[in-house]
């Protein structure tokens, strides 16, 4: 059988082995790389593949995303004051 099959195989059985458990909802896609992952945390509430860089989940996209929002919040404090002369 061709690697390629095999990995067709895995693959299928995973997701017959998560609709049948019932843990489908907890496998989800990241919003930034859609990267597949498995939502493990207690309240499902999981939302990037990981979040550190060159770890097996995938890329840093958690921490990505922490950092785009902290910059645009700091950015909004910034804003320039209207001038009063």
């Amino acid at each position: 059988m061709p690697a390629d099959d095999s990995c067709s195989a895995h693959l299928l059985a995973a997701v017959a082995n998560a609709l049948s458990s019932g843990a489908w909802s907890r496998l989800k896609t990241c919003g930034d790389c859609r990267w597949a992952f498995y939502d493990n945390t207690r309240n499902v509430s999981k939302r990037w593949c990981g979040m550190t860089k060159g770890g097996a989940e995938g890329r840093a996209c958690g921490t990505i995303a922490k950092v785009s929002a902290f910059r645009a919040r700091a950015a909004a404090k910034k804003s320039p004051v209207a001038d009063r002369g």
